[in-house]
């Protein structure tokens, strides 16, 4: 909420766990270290649009994960160093397909 205040950007964030709300096309999808990135992937499906880009917080693990998924998954990935966690790196994803 920080972020949409400072920008003022209207969001409404869904404070529950994924795989229990309805599908939608959402704008972004956020998560942090719950599950494996192909696990995320999984969930996130029936919420991704073209234009969805989703952005998950991943650990020392990441280029295994990455590995991982992409034997399920087409994708474009952005890597970017997490400001709060020196282990920490955020995945951006978009351009989400199954293989």
């Amino acid at each position: 909420m920080e972020v949409a205040r400072a920008t003022g950007t209207r969001v409404t964030i869904h404070n529950t766990r994924i795989e229990t709300l309805p599908p939608f096309e959402a704008d972004a999808i956020t998560a942090r270290a719950c599950a494996s990135l192909t696990q995320l992937l999984d969930w996130a499906e029936p919420f991704v649009g073209q234009n969805t880009r989703a952005f998950f917080l991943k650990g020392k693990k990441v280029n295994e994960e990455l590995t991982d998924a992409r034997v399920k998954w087409n994708m474009q990935v952005e890597l970017s160093p997490s400001l709060s966690d020196a282990d920490g790196v955020i995945v951006q994803i978009g351009d989400l397909r199954r293989v």
